[in-house]
Parts: C-alpha cells; sequence; structure tokens
C-alpha cells in the first residue's frame, strides 16, 4: 500500500481517531480536574493534539520535503515513530488515572463509582465533601412523571438552556 491512495485511506482513520479521542480527552480532563486546573488541563490537551500533529508533519518534512515519490516513503517506519510516545504516556494514564466515577455508576458499579469520588475528593483536597449519590434505579424516570411535571424539568434551570437551544435551532 505504498500508494496515496494507501496513504489517504489510513490517514481517514487517523482522522477518525482525533475526532473521537481528543472530546474524549477533554470531558475526562475536566471531569477529574480540580475546579482551578480545569481550563488549565483542557488548553494542555489541546496544546498537546497540536503538537502531535506538528510532530507528524515536521517527521514527514524530514524524510520528504516535497513528498516527490510517494512510494519512497517509509511511513511504516513513520507511524512506528509518532506510535511510540502515545505508548509510553498511555501505559502511564492506565496507571495513573482513575476509571471515571460516572462511567462507573452508569455501568452499575456504584460502590467503585464512590470510592472513586472519594479518592478525587482526597487528590484535590476536599476530604469533607460528600461523595454518596443516589443510585439511578431508585429514580423514577422523568418519562414515567405526568406530563406537567415533565413540562416542568424542562423549564428548571439546568435545563432550560438546552430546551431553548433545541427548540430554537430546530
Amino acid at each position: 500500500m505504498n500508494s496515496m491512495v494507501g496513504i489517504s485511506f489510513h490517514r481517514f482513520f487517523v482522522g477518525l481517531g482525533f475526532g473521537v479521542a481528543q472530546p474524549a480527552a477533554i470531558v475526562l480532563m475536566n471531569e477529574t480536574s480540580p475546579k482551578k486546573w480545569r481550563l488549565a488541563s483542557t488548553a494542555c490537551s489541546s496544546i498537546f493534539f497540536g503538537l502531535g500533529v506538528l510532530l507528524a508533519v515536521v517527521m514527514v518534512m524530514l524524510e520528504d520535503a516535497w513528498i516527490k515519490d510517494v512510494t519512497m516513503l517509509e511511513w511504516r517506519l513513520l507511524l512506528r515513530c509518532a506510535a511510540a510516545p502515545m505508548l509510553v504516556l498511555g501505559l502511564f494514564a492506565v496507571h495513573i488515572l482513575p476509571e471515571s466515577p460516572i462511567f462507573l455508576a452508569a455501568n452499575g458499579d456504584y460502590a467503585l463509582a464512590r470510592d472513586s469520588l472519594t479518592a478525587l475528593a482526597l487528590r484535590n483536597g476536599k476530604r469533607d465533601v460528600n461523595v454518596m449519590f443516589q443510585n439511578p434505579e431508585d429514580q423514577v424516570p422523568c418519562w414515567r412523571l405526568p406530563a406537567l411535571q415533565q413540562f416542568k424539568l424542562l423549564l428548571t434551570c439546568p435545563t432550560i438552556i438546552s430546551t431553548l437551544t433545541v427548540c430554537l435551532g430546530s
């Protein structure tokens, strides 16, 4: 697959990976970072994604600046070199980053979600934070509420902006 079609095919999946990975990384950063560090962590995340793209461009330029002969471009070596930092950082992240409490609770592991919240609170210097939450099974789903209560729920403060956005945008 030493052709422009092959490289373009694989580049499509790289772009797809960026589209999936970057939003997930930003959400995880915001969820697990202390409030005063959220903006900085999001900015660093975006900067490092950009630096990764810049690294790829520099590596290709060092290989063949004008890409005159695509068949001579060592793109397999370039992909290995570009993947090496992510492999190291990925292994580091698996051991350092806690599992998302929201993910754990959504999958029914409430005790582990509370433990994760407790660890995050301690990591952020908040020892007296109540990490107890109501299990979703104990709550009445909004579609089972009477129509008037559903309407009131749509117009409460946390949901009014999304409600208006959907109504005005459609």
